[in-house]
């Protein structure tokens, strides 16, 4: 339901330690759609959804996962090696 992924977005964002504008970042859409995503106030698509846990899935160690752009980076690799 409408609540059920918000809340996943929410604890995505936590579980990484982020903020809502890195996790804007992230996702390459505006701060204030995160906002209204965890507030309920829209709906994520579900690709949206299954990026985030995928994202939590393939959480790497010891890389920056401060840094949207390098676990972006750290997917892609990921990703591209398993469907080769």
């Amino acid at each position: 339901g409408e609540m059920r992924k918000s809340e996943l977005i929410r604890s995505f964002r936590k579980e990484m330690d982020w903020n809502q504008q890195t996790l804007a970042d992230f996702l390459g859409v505006s701060l204030s759609i995160v906002g209204k995503w965890e507030r309920g106030e829209r709906t994520p698509s579900n690709s949206v959804v299954a990026i985030c846990l995928i994202a939590e899935h393939l959480k790497p160690s010891g890389i920056d996962c401060a840094n949207p752009k390098n676990f972006r980076r750290f997917l892609a690799s990921h990703l591209s090696n398993r469907t080769q």
